[in-house]
């Protein structure tokens, strides 16, 4: 398993834990193509950040470094990190490998 694999895998994990919560007729499957802060989405604004900080926590336990998704950087990109699970993911690799 590459380090972006897992990456991706603490955030779908995280992801999981935040949707186990929602009723179950609202619960949906997650993988890399899940839409996140996106038109279509199923996770709202509140849920989002609730997975973002879980996710920086998995991050850091996982990795023993400090990474702050919310930065100014990340809120300039072009394309949104939080965008789906993918993006997310690639971008905390970045973070990650920088």
């Amino acid at each position: 398993m590459t380090k972006l694999d897992e990456i991706e895998r603490l955030l779908i994990g995280c992801i999981n834990t935040t949707i186990c919560e929602l009723p179950l007729e609202n619960q949906f499957e997650v993988n890399g193509s899940t839409l996140l802060l996106a038109e279509g989405g199923s996770i709202d604004s509140l849920q989002l950040v609730s997975i973002i900080v879980d996710f920086e926590e998995a991050l850091s336990e996982r990795f023993d470094i400090a990474v702050s998704l919310t930065s100014d950087e990340a809120m300039m990109q072009v394309e949104s990190p939080f965008y789906s699970v993918k993006t997310l993911s690639n971008y905390a690799y970045k973070l990650i490998i920088a």
